[in-house]
């Protein structure tokens, strides 16, 4: 699909969804589906157990099997950079029984990456509600001798061979991060993907790989063990987690702002009133107080947003991460 007519979908498909918030508004969640689910719920993620994105997954379903009389079951289906899970879940029955636990490399970065997808991310889903935002933190080992992200730079400018850094897959914002950073300050590395953050984080800790961007939650421990150093973080602000570290925007990158972001969507023509009834529940768990501390504890920023919100984020996420792929030269190996 050209982008034009992406576009034109998505102004299709972001009406659907506004009629369908105007229905919201008039029944509350007490009107979605009651019988709804009569059946065990499968939530897929697109990448290996361990990582974050499993984690998260896995804590959202734990609490609506406890809102709900039937379980949430997790199935994690890695591979082409999420691509196999997403291509899955949209050609899935659109009875809300097999959800996608979506991110911003499933749904927007992998249409510039790759020749050809076997989705669409706006066409074959309905997005149900946002669930958090977080950014990536630049990590360094042990062996590494620079102590700040400005060292790190001018090291990795005179190093030869140039430095391996690794990636929990191609096309993933760890991977995009870096080649970004690689093109604004000249720099050259050389691309090591894992299949996930579980594995990822190993390398790094056994000194496969001697740098990467990684999520919060993978390596605080190592980082607390001084097995590994935070030289910089990739959104516009410091991140709790991490305030000593400073941001590569103002470490001399004003430009510099990738982040990772989650969504629950399902199949297209999966009924309203079941669309509701999964983003009241799931709005219910992001409502506990604890469940928020534990995000906001493992580096994730929750996002409040419903159908609507979500689908216009994926419309302008195509369009943005598109130029960020384009001008930072990211190719697939």
């Amino acid at each position: 699909m050209c982008s034009s007519d992406r576009k034109r979908a998505a102004l299709k498909i972001l009406s659907r969804i506004g009629i369908l918030l105007l229905a919201a508004g008039i029944f509350t969640p007490s009107h979605a589906d009651p019988s709804y689910p009569s059946k065990p719920v499968q939530i897929v993620v697109p990448y290996p157990p361990g990582g974050l994105t499993d984690i998260l997954t896995r804590a959202v379903g734990e609490r609506l099997s406890k809102i709900w009389p039937q379980p949430v079951i997790v199935m994690n289906r890695p591979g082409a950079n999420g691509g196999i899970a997403t291509g899955f879940v949209a050609k899935a029955p659109a009875d809300g029984y097999t959800l996608l636990f979506g991110t911003d490399a499933t749904l927007a970065t992998n249409l510039s990456l790759y020749p050809s997808v076997p989705y669409d991310p706006i066409k074959d889903f309905a997005p149900i509600t946002l669930l958090g935002t977080y950014q990536l933190m630049l990590v360094v080992n042990e062996d590494m001798p620079a102590r700040s992200f400005t060292e790190f730079v001018e090291y990795a400018r005179n190093h030869q061979p140039p430095l391996n850094y690794g990636s929990v897959g191609i096309g993933s914002a760890h991977h995009l991060s870096m080649e970004v950073l690689k093109s604004m300050a000249k720099i050259n590395l050389v691309h090591v993907p894992y299949r996930g953050g579980a594995p990822a984080t190993l390398a790094i800790v056994a000194r496969e790989i001697p740098v990467m961007f990684n999520g919060p939650a993978s390596i605080k421990d190592q980082v607390e063990s001084g097995r590994l150093r935070v030289l910089a973080v990739t959104g516009k602000l410091r991140s709790p987690a991490f305030p000593n570290a400073p941001t590569i925007a103002e470490s001399g990158y004003p430009t510099f702002n990738v982040v990772n972001w989650y969504g629950l969507l399902a199949p297209t023509g999966t009924p309203p009133n079941i669309v509701e009834k999964i983003r009241a529940d799931v709005t219910k768990v992001m409502a506990q107080p604890d469940f928020r501390e534990w995000m906001v504890k493992q580096g994730i920023e929750p996002m409040s947003g419903g159908p609507a919100e979500f689908g216009s984020l994926i419309v302008s996420e195509i369009e943005r991460l598109g130029r960020v792929v384009k001008e930072s030269g990211a190719k697939l190996e």
